[in-house]
C-alpha cells in the first residue's frame, strides 16, 4: 500500500513538473513579439549642397557611401532563411522628382520590395540591389551636378503633405524608418510661406533669428523613425539652432525617434547609422 502511495505521488510530480515546462514554453512564445518587416526610405537632398563643400571626399561620394552601406543593413537583415518570408522593402525619394527623363527612368529602379518578388527571383534580387542603387544613383547625381539647376529640396512640403511621406513612406506592418541626407538648409523656391517668426523653410537669415521655428503642419507622424545626416550650418552658434529647430519640428509632428547628425568622416557616420538602427 505504501509503495504504491510513493509510487502515485512520483507519478503526480513528474506531471506537474512537465505540465509547468510546456507551460513556461507557451507563455513564453506568446510574450515574444514578432519582428516587424523593415521599410527604410532614403531622401536624398539635390540641392546646391552637392557643390558647395568641396570637400573631400566630395559630397556625392560620401552620399553613395553612406546609401551603400545602408543597402548593406538591410541585405544583411534580410539573407539567409528569412529571404522567403520577408516583407522587407527599401526605397531612394527625391522631392521634388527630377524633371530630366533620363533621371526619371533611373529613378524608377531604386526601390526593392521582397514581399512583390517571385521567390524564385528573390535571392537574385537581393544580390543585385546595391549595385543597382549606386549605379543609378551616381548618374543621376551627375546628371543634376552637370546640369546645375538649383532649386532646392522640399524637404518641409514632403513632411507636410499626407499624399507624399504618407504614400511613399508609411506602412502600418512594417518598421518604418527614413534617413535623410541634406545640409539642413531646407529651402524651394516654389514653396516659401511664413507664418510670423515660422517659416518653411531654413536658410541663413532665418538661423538668425532667435524666434524662428518651421511651421508643423501636422502631429501625427508617430509611426516613422528619422534620422537626419550630413548637416552642415557652417558654425557652432548656427549648428545649435538648425539642430533646435529640426528638433522642435520633427517633435511637433508627432516623430518619436529623432537623431541629427553633423557631416562628418564617414567611419563617424557609420557608427551613428549602425546605434540608431540597432535601437
Amino acid at each position: 500500500m505504501r509503495k504504491r502511495i510513493i509510487l502515485a505521488t512520483t507519478k503526480c510530480f513528474i506531471i506537474a513538473a512537465v505540465a509547468a515546462a510546456l507551460a513556461s514554453c507557451t507563455g513564453s512564445g506568446s510574450e515574444k513579439t514578432e519582428e516587424k518587416p523593415l521599410n527604410i526610405s532614403v531622401y536624398l537632398d539635390l540641392s546646391d549642397r552637392l557643390v558647395v563643400n568641396n570637400g573631400v571626399p566630395d559630397q556625392k561620394t560620401k552620399d553613395l557611401e553612406i546609401v551603400d552601406y545602408l543597402c548593406d543593413y538591410f541585405y544583411d537583415a534580410t539573407k539567409g532563411h528569412k529571404i522567403l518570408k520577408s516583407g522587407n522593402k527599401m526605397n531612394i525619394i527625391f522631392y521634388p522628382a527630377p524633371q530630366d527623363s533620363g533621371i526619371d527612368s533611373l529613378s524608377d529602379e531604386l526601390s526593392i520590395d521582397m514581399s512583390k518578388i517571385d521567390v524564385k527571383e528573390k535571392l537574385n534580387t537581393l544580390n543585385g540591389f546595391k549595385q543597382k542603387f549606386h549605379d543609378n544613383l551616381s548618374k543621376i547625381y551627375d546628371k543634376t551636378i552637370q546640369e546645375q539647376k538649383w532649386v532646392g529640396s522640399d524637404i518641409w512640403g514632403f513632411f507636410s503633405d499626407k499624399s507624399k511621406i504618407d504614400v511613399q513612406c508609411i506602412d502600418d506592418n512594417c518598421r518604418n524608418i527614413i534617413v535623410i541626407l541634406t545640409d539642413g538648409f531646407i529651402y524651394h523656391v516654389d514653396n516659401k510661406k511664413k507664418e510670423g517668426d515660422a517659416y518653411s523653410y531654413i536658410l541663413a537669415e532665418t538661423l538668425a533669428n532667435p524666434k524662428s521655428s518651421l511651421i508643423a503642419k501636422r502631429n501625427d507622424l508617430d509611426n516613422i523613425e528619422v534620422l537626419v545626416l550630413e548637416i552642415t550650418p557652417g558654425n557652432a552658434a548656427r549648428k545649435d539652432k538648425m539642430v533646435s529647430v529640426l528638433t522642435d519640428w520633427f517633435s511637433a509632428m508627432g516623430v518619436s525617434k529623432l537623431q541629427i547628425a553633423e557631416s562628418d568622416v564617414i567611419k563617424t557616420t557609420k557608427t551613428v547609422i549602425d546605434k540608431f538602427l540597432s535601437e
